[in-house]
């Protein structure tokens, strides 16, 4: 079978030696179908019923690259080229990110279609030369899946993006996140115990969107004696959800330890202990509540009104409803935790930029984490997201 924009070759094991089997056991697919066929010629007793499946699968393939194919027709319709072209052809667009492969596998299929993508391909594609020679971070002239991929994450500043910054970049450039610029003072931002009245908290951090360290908050918390021997001693039984600690959004090879130790992404806390010493995985998981009754909230958090709340469907000023979820037991405050996690890790751990709900809280019982805070309301437009909500 050939797709009309053939990619690059895939051989699916074949599950016997007869003719039928055989004769499907090749096909050349779209990297960005390789997971679709490979499951539907993965290894299985032969018969009609495995064969249907695969030709079921074939079809739907099929229609796929048929609906790419429609869109690049439309597309040079209107005479699109360069970066219009590319945002056109973005069949991922308002999913989470694109397939690893999917960037590489277009700018290939708008040229010459051999598995590689050259600066021909890319001048093909009504590209800036100069762009190519940006993103091909080795130098070798081509641009491997993983430069593809960060080039389409990045497409939307790249059609504006100075080059001529490149011999003399601006401050912070290749840096960790913020060095452009010194950080604001810490004034009025760090509290020792005792800590203020809830009220002026609340109106000064909540109200105002700024962050706060409240030292020694978690002294005394029996979760403080949580060593590693402690943990596996009382808590190795406990189920956990695993990640990479050196996360890569959109990038499948950062899974590559978690998929050979853990296929489920899963391990108890003993052998999770066990086992991780090197590896990229660490613990981020639901707090269970074995665990929770070592772990308090600070006070100063804790007034928030569980008879009403903001009504999110509004516009400032917000109206106000009620609270979606009222104390159990009909008290009018005690703020509502929407979810507490709990992380174990050794050694560096690396998130990507992105965002979660708002107002947390982090905890930090042992070890060092650096935090970087970037004002949403001054730069949002300048951000480049990962896609995702």
């Amino acid at each position: 079978l050939r797709f009309p924009w053939e990619q690059e070759g895939l051989t699916g094991p074949s599950p016997c030696q007869c003719t039928t089997c055989s004769d499907f056991s090749t096909v050349r697919v779209p990297s960005a179908f390789q997971m679709a066929v490979s499951t539907a010629f993965s290894p299985s007793a032969c018969g009609r019923a495995s064969l249907l499946y695969a030709c079921l699968s074939v079809l739907l393939l099929s229609e796929a690259s048929a609906q790419w194919q429609r869109k690049l027709a439309k597309a040079k319709e209107k005479g699109l080229k360069g970066y219009d072209l590319i945002d056109e052809l973005d069949v991922w667009y308002g999913s989470n990110s694109p397939a690893y492969r999917g960037p590489h596998s277009i700018l290939d299929s708008l040229g010459t279609r051999d598995g590689r993508v050259t600066v021909q391909d890319w001048l093909a594609a009504g590209l800036p030369e100069a762009h190519f020679h940006y993103f091909d971070k080795n130098g070798d002239g081509l641009m491997d899946e993983h430069e593809a991929h960060s080039w389409h994450q990045q497409r939307q500043p790249a059609r504006t993006m100075n080059l001529s910054e490149v011999k003399n970049p601006p401050k912070g450039h290749l840096k960790p996140l913020g060095a452009w610029k010194d950080p604001l003072p810490s004034e009025g931002l760090v509290y020792t115990k005792p800590y203020p009245h809830p009220r002026e908290f609340w109106r000064k951090h909540m109200d105002g969107y700024l962050p706060a360290v409240l030292k020694g908050a978690q002294h005394g918390w029996p979760a403080m004696n949580w060593t590693r021997e402690e943990l596996a001693r009382r808590f190795g039984w406990v189920d956990c959800k695993l990640e990479p600690k050196v996360e890569a959004r959109g990038n499948d090879t950062a899974y590559a330890d978690l998929d050979t130790i853990s296929p489920s992404h899963r391990l108890n806390i003993s052998e999770y202990l066990r086992v991780e010493e090197g590896k990229n995985m660490y613990v981020v998981s639901i707090v269970p509540q074995a665990m929770a009754w070592e772990v308090a909230h600070p006070s100063v958090l804790l007034c928030g009104s569980r008879r009403e709340m903001l009504n999110k469907r509004t516009k400032p000023p917000y109206t106000k409803t009620k609270h979606e979820y009222p104390h159990e037991s009909n008290f009018d405050w005690m703020t509502h935790v929407f979810e507490a996690n709990l992380w174990i890790a050794t050694g560096y751990t690396r998130s990507q930029f992105h965002y979660d709900k708002e107002w947390n809280v982090n905890c930090l019982l042992s070890g060092t984490k650096r935090w970087f805070f970037l004002d949403p309301f001054e730069y949002d437009k300048e951000l480049q997201w990962s896609r995702g909500n």
